[in-house]
């Protein structure tokens, strides 16, 4: 089964927090997966993914942080409490993900959170707290992470684990200076162009991105140079 998603930020340019109208976009757009990007978002845009039928993965506040003491590890445990508590009621809400955001986290908090979370939400039935994590996807129901970090070798290694490919259609062009991080101002920086034609990039990059999630492929190995998409031939090399 092939979910067609997006990473998604609590705040879009020029709309503000009018989340319903932007999920109802995005699922006529034939969006039907959010991941929360990385943190959970207010109650209404639980309430629209509710309405709307778009299916949700909601994550652990956090961003390539993270500290091995107990008063930090402690804190996050607390917040994966939170999290489920406030959300494990809404049906658009199908999977949750405790682990930190490309951050270097330990075996034994991966398996803490894990732990949590499905005490949180007791499995009966059919229902299941499927848990998805940014590293050891042993210990978690599911694998999470980006074509240029760690899905290429995880995905090999874990093969029978659902993945969630997260963020594709930008890194894979040109790094910092990837030509997907433009807007509709004519100019960025020196080799990326914004306007109309850096919007047709940008497209094109996440068009061909989506269509190799899609063959069940990971994208290409090698990062290219901006303004350059990847030679599809990379992707068998």
């Amino acid at each position: 089964m092939h979910l067609n998603g997006v990473n998604l930020h609590s705040e879009t340019y020029l709309l503000g927090n009018a989340v319903f109208e932007e999920i109802k976009r995005l699922r006529e757009l034939g969006f039907t997966f959010v991941r929360m990007s990385h943190y959970p978002h207010s109650p209404a845009f639980s309430e629209a993914c509710d309405r709307y039928g778009v299916a949700v993965l909601d994550c652990l506040a956090g961003w390539q942080q993270f500290y091995d003491t107990d008063a930090f590890k402690e804190n996050t445990y607390q917040q994966v409490r939170e999290m489920v508590r406030a959300n494990r009621n809404h049906p658009s809400i199908v999977a949750w993900e405790p682990s930190l955001n490309e951050s270097s986290y330990t075996e034994a908090w991966a398996r803490e959170v894990n732990r949590i979370t499905k005490a949180e939400y007791p499995e009966k039935g059919l229902a299941k707290a499927w848990t998805c994590g940014w590293r050891y996807w042993n210990v978690f129901d599911m694998g999470c992470g980006t074509p240029q970090a760690n899905v290429n070798g995880d995905a090999a290694t874990y093969a029978t684990k659902p993945v969630i490919v997260s963020e594709y259609g930008d890194w894979n062009y040109g790094g910092y200076d990837s030509t997907t991080r433009v807007t509709r101002e004519p100019a960025h920086y020196a080799d990326a162009k914004g306007g109309d034609e850096g919007m047709l990039q940008q497209a094109d990059n996440v068009q061909a991105s989506y269509a190799w999630n899609r063959e069940g492929r990971v994208l290409a190995r090698a990062h290219p140079g901006p303004g350059r998409r990847p030679d599809p031939r990379a992707r068998d090399r």
